[in-house]
């Protein structure tokens, strides 16, 4: 059985530097499961016309169609998995759900990377960013964005937080020098916690 480790990130926490120190120290394969999507929908598959109508009609998927999309994207990946934005919806923790109760997967961990003190992030950090540069917002703008995904982005860690244990790490960018160190000592101290029980 694979097991699926799930990072669910706010924004500007930098998640795609977790998911790869994460994958080195676990050997897991990080599945991109929005890249999958659009392949599977540009395949033209059957799978992939049902997707596209639902997209077309402005719908988000179904618990059924997520759920399916989820298992065709684990059964193409070999061995244990890391994924990152998903879910991000309670529609999308059934869906994770569904796949664990069937015997396909087993959660292995979850972590969520909280950002902590929005305020103390630089206005020169938060320009850079992409929501900045492509839509040219505000600082204020950029910060109610980010609080809008915190907020829905918390349903899921309730949600799932009911059911596993879920690991929070809080990323306050004025007590870290460093972030990819950081990240290293919350991996190795969760895995060192792991070999002991």
């Amino acid at each position: 059985m694979k097991k699926l480790n799930i990072v669910l990130a706010d924004y500007l926490t930098d998640a795609n530097l977790f998911v790869n120190l994460l994958s080195a120290t676990s050997n897991l394969t990080n599945l991109n499961l929005p890249f999958f999507l659009r392949s599977e929908i540009e395949s033209n598959s059957d799978f992939g016309k049902k997707l596209k109508i639902e997209f077309e009609k402005g719908n988000l998927l179904s618990e059924k169609l997520e759920t399916e999309l989820l298992s065709k994207a684990i059964n193409q990946v070999n061995g244990d998995i890391v994924t990152t934005y998903f879910p991000r919806s309670i529609s999308s923790c059934r869906s994770v759900e569904n796949l664990v109760k069937s015997g396909n997967i087993k959660i292995d961990s979850i972590w969520h990377l909280n950002l902590c003190n929005i305020n103390f992030i630089s206005a020169q950090k938060l320009a850079e960013t992409d929501y900045a540069q492509k839509y040219e917002m505000t600082q204020n703008h950029i910060i109610e964005r980010i609080n809008n995904s915190k907020s829905q982005l918390l349903d899921s860690i309730i949600f799932l937080g009911e059911i596993y244990s879920v690991n929070k790490i809080d990323v306050d960018y004025e007590s870290i020098n460093n972030l990819e160190t950081f990240y290293k000592e919350k991996i190795d101290n969760e895995n060192k916690h792991n070999l002991n029980n």
